[in-house]
């Protein structure tokens, strides 16, 4: 709670001029035209929010049965792209440190999956092998040299009334393009079929530890190549990170993910 009042706090104080960086239309008391965001992300909380609203029970506990149960719980509206675009410039990468108001909050794979309710299993996320093994799942998603388009995956979970391997896949994917590591377009691409083709080690694979190395990739990039999108899981940033792997904010979180669920 103090870690957001602190947060809220720096922002407020900032310089006018500074502050319309960040912020749409007008603020409050001050008359200042704004530019938009500088940037483009594909992580939409809410388009998963819906999907997963609409899921069977049947398909909820598949969805637990591969490690993905806290998505369940997901009830996140749109990003705050303002304040992501604040916080995105605070984040030192060489330590992976957030510097918010001279407090410095640890980037790293464990408060990620804390924060996302995903976790490592041991087994690497594989990106590559035999292309034949997993050709039913190209010919399902129609993938192109692009990858697979997202409508497409959201076309097919909301046209599907049964929990089976299908099924799981194509939630991993929709999940992954949608929220957890999120590219710069609107297709995934189609070598994460190679991690998810044997679906019973699905949730034995790295996500947490794969998903935060996107994210902070997508930083990097983003800065160092002056990209206008800005790929990975940025709802990871907005719900704070006050995750302390000492073991010192752990009330903070809780606070912070009620906040991010509403």
């Amino acid at each position: 709670m103090q870690m957001r009042k602190e947060i809220g706090t720096a922002f407020k104080n900032l310089h006018p001029e500074v502050k319309c960086k960040y912020i749409g239309g007008r603020h409050r008391g001050v008359g200042v035209n704004c530019n938009t965001v500088k940037y483009v992300s594909r992580c939409v909380p809410e388009r998963l929010s819906a999907m997963v609203a609409n899921l069977m029970s049947a398909q909820r506990d598949e969805v637990s049965s591969i490690g993905f149960g806290k998505l369940n719980e997901m009830k996140c509206g749109r990003l705050n792209r303002k304040l992501c675009e604040w916080l995105v410039e605070r984040v030192d990468m060489a330590r992976s440190i957030l510097n918010v108001h001279g407090t410095e909050l640890e980037l790293s794979s464990h408060s990620f999956g804390y924060i996302m309710g995903i976790s490592d299993g041991g087994l690497n996320v594989e990106l590559d092998g035999n292309i034949e093994e997993v050709s039913g799942y190209l010919k399902l998603y129609k993938s192109n040299s692009n990858g697979i388009h997202i409508k497409k995956l959201a076309d097919i979970l909301r046209h599907q009334n049964v929990a089976d391997d299908q099924f799981k896949v194509t939630f991993t994917l929709f999940a992954l393009c949608s929220v957890l590591c999120p590219a710069g377009g609107v297709h995934i691409s189609s070598s994460f079929l190679f991690a998810l083709k044997d679906v019973e080690r699905i949730r034995s694979r790295n996500w947490a530890s794969f998903c935060f190395g996107r994210f902070m990739q997508g930083i990097t990039r983003y800065r160092e190549e002056k990209l206008s999108y800005i790929g990975g899981c940025l709802l990871y940033l907005q719900c704070g990170l006050l995750y302390d792997e000492g073991g010192g904010r752990v009330k903070d979180i809780e606070y912070r993910k009620r906040k991010c669920n509403r």
